[in-house]
């Protein structure tokens, strides 16, 4: 939480409870991609699978790893998406 606010993200952020979740349901978060299928299986919204990819990105980025996240697309598909690793732009892929 507190890497969290060192760069700027809200106090009451939902991100940590999105990454506890996902350890909940199984995923091995320090392996990319065994993340990807358990976001895209879980029976959410598109905008709470929108929020864990969301939040699974800023936890690999605290932990200076890399990966391919997933883009979902209209109808559910999700396809995923190589991020740059040097982008320090924030862009809007859903």
């Amino acid at each position: 939480m507190a890497w969290l606010e060192k760069e700027g993200y809200c106090e009451n952020s939902a991100y940590p409870k999105l990454i506890r979740r996902l350890a909940k349901c199984g995923a091995n978060l320090l392996d990319p991609e065994h993340v990807k299928p358990v976001i895209a299986k879980q029976p959410w919204k598109k905008g709470t699978k929108m929020l864990a990819v969301y939040a699974y990105d800023a936890m690999v980025k605290m932990l200076k790893t890399e990966w391919s996240h997933v883009q979902v697309l209209p109808g559910g598909k999700e396809k995923s998406r190589q991020k740059p690793a040097e982008s320090k732009a924030v862009s809007n892929v859903f």
